[in-house]
């Protein structure tokens, strides 16, 4: 039941209709029977609707494990301490850490994580805002957007974008960025965070 809750609003997040998820996968009411918890969904359906909804199959069973998800979640809440304090050199060092990571390289999110982090340190530490930028714009891309929500991350790394277009003066850039997240943020029923 938890699953079909969770694929319901990732699909409406994202603005499919569940024919439009279902297409190429399963039927339509497949996932109707789905989300309302009255069916499991196969391994080989549920991977493709993950692959649609743009999340990894293991979101809609917690990571698999509770440790590696302890270990994941004490990585961001480093991460952010660093970020908080302006302790770019630490924050650097658990990136270049994490990057070999397996938990890390080979989940794009994550990985995301790692790389806004990288361009915050090469924009504070190292004033090298073109390539924080080039590395955001690559951090963003490393998940496809289509048909799919924008996660709060990647909002928060066009915010970042944003500020490093204004370091460097291209304030067109910068109004681009800002606006993109406004319009992302109108365009759902999410709360800013």
């Amino acid at each position: 039941m938890e699953i079909g809750k969770k694929i319901s609003e990732l699909r409406k997040e994202a603005n499919l209709t569940q024919g439009e998820l279902a297409r190429g996968t399963c039927t339509q009411s497949l996932i109707s029977l789905i989300e309302k918890g009255e069916t499991d969904p196969s391994a080989e359906v549920l991977f493709q609707i993950a692959k649609k909804l743009g999340v990894d199959v293991n979101y809609f069973f917690k990571i698999g494990s509770t440790s590696r998800l302890d270990y994941v979640n004490e990585v961001e809440k480093q991460l952010r301490r660093t970020r908080i304090f302006y302790q770019y050199n630490e924050m650097m060092e658990i990136v270049t850490s994490e990057e070999k990571n397996p938990m890390f390289y080979h989940d794009p999110r994550r990985l995301q994580l790692l790389s806004w982090h990288k361009s915050i340190y090469l924009a504070e530490e190292k004033k090298e805002y073109r390539k924080a930028i080039d590395v955001l714009r690559e951090a963003i891309d490393l998940v496809p957007v289509k048909n799919r929500a924008y996660t709060e991350l990647e909002m928060e790394m066009m915010m970042s974008l944003g500020g490093f277009e204004y370091r460097l003066k291209h304030f067109e850039e910068m109004l681009c960025q800002y606006r993109k997240v406004e319009t992302i943020i109108e365009s759902t029923n999410r709360i800013p965070f």
